[in-house]
């Protein structure tokens, strides 16, 4: 887990292939099979900029889905 300010993110290294990126995501259940667009930590941090709630909120959890280590 890497802790960038107040944001406490798990990193996965994914290939710069936007198909690879697809089927990682696929093969961990991340997606449906409707379009992929990785949440980079710049991508991350621009959006939690553009929200009117403090960052350390929290909106919702998520299951378990599965180690980063895959």
């Amino acid at each position: 887990m890497t802790y960038t300010g107040r944001l406490k993110i798990d990193m996965l290294e994914v290939p710069d292939d936007p198909e690879e990126i697809y089927n990682i995501f696929y093969e961990r259940g991340w997606t449906d099979r409707l379009p992929v667009i990785p949440p980079t930590e710049k991508r991350v941090t621009g959006f939690l900029r553009g929200m009117k709630k403090d960052p350390d909120e929290v909106l919702g959890t998520l299951p378990h889905l599965g180690t980063m280590s895959q």
